[in-house]
């Protein structure tokens, strides 16, 4: 599954956090969070719902709906 940056920036504003604390609300590695600014980066399933988790979304709200 590919992250939409903008959307994922979106849901981390609403939440008022930055990469830092999203690390650590998620469990989700910091390297990791950072690396979703990356072209083409994808990560597991169970990484999106840990990140919809700590920023109480959809993961409809962050993955990129047109992946190719």
């Amino acid at each position: 599954m590919k992250i939409n940056r903008t959307r994922l920036e979106l849901a981390k504003a609403r939440c008022s956090m930055d990469n830092r604390k999203l690390a650590a609300a998620s469990g989700v590695c910091y390297t990791t969070i950072t690396s979703l600014n990356a072209n083409g980066y994808s990560v597991r399933p169970s990484t999106v719902g840990k990140l919809c988790k700590a920023l109480n979304c959809d993961p409809l709200d962050i993955i990129d709906d047109k992946e190719e």
